[in-house]
């Protein structure tokens, strides 16, 4: 062992040695370092288009009489990026529903109350940051807008929709209760037919 520590091209190959394993553990701990920096600025980039759906119902009414003057749903992207919508779905008192014809009809109105309703169509369209758009809008007919007043509670809407990134979002709406979360196509399911407007 004395001999090893004589000759100076061993310490000069020891010292060759310790320097490159210290290399390599930087270079290890840099490329670590760079794949966590790299997850949070992807993580950074798909928050920062993320869209976020709300439906909101509207309604007011006459002061004196208490009819309903105006009442409606309105689809609003209150995210920072675009939102595709790529379904919609409408239950009511536990029935799916595929337009809002069956809506009506499943109301059983009073041969007195008229099935007119301004709509507008949702499946399959892109609401860009900020954007709002009508979806029903019950304002020219109070007596439909009244009788689907008195039973919102048994109303769910679901919207599945999805960011750039292809981040997929489920949100619900189920009686003026809401949720709003991410939806995995391969875990989640979805059960029901898709709305057409």
């Amino acid at each position: 062992m004395q001999s090893f520590w004589r000759n100076p091209q061993n310490i000069i190959a020891l010292g060759v040695t310790l320097i490159s394993v210290c290399a390599l553990v930087v270079s290890i701990t840099q490329t670590r370092v760079m794949i966590r920096q790299s997850e949070l600025m992807d993580r950074q980039a798909r928050a920062s288009v993320r869209p976020i759906l709300e439906i909101e119902q509207s309604r007011a009414y006459d002061v004196t009489s208490r009819v309903i003057t105006a009442f409606s749903f309105t689809v609003e992207n209150n995210g920072v990026g675009p939102a595709t919508i790529d379904e919609v779905f409408v239950t009511f008192a536990g029935q799916t529903i595929r337009s809002w014809g069956e809506l009506y009809e499943a109301l059983e109105p009073p041969d007195t109350v008229l099935d007119y309703a301004d709509q507008y169509d949702l499946n399959h369209t892109v609401l860009q940051a900020g954007q709002e758009k009508g979806w029903l809008d019950l304002s020219s007919n109070p007596s439909f807008a009244s009788l689907l007043n008195a039973r919102t509670d048994e109303l769910t809407f679901t919207v599945l929709y999805r960011s750039l990134y292809d981040d997929r979002y489920l949100y619900t709406w189920q009686g003026g209760a809401t949720s709003n979360r991410a939806f995995d196509p391969r875990k989640d399911a979805v059960v029901g037919e898709e709305f057409a407007n």
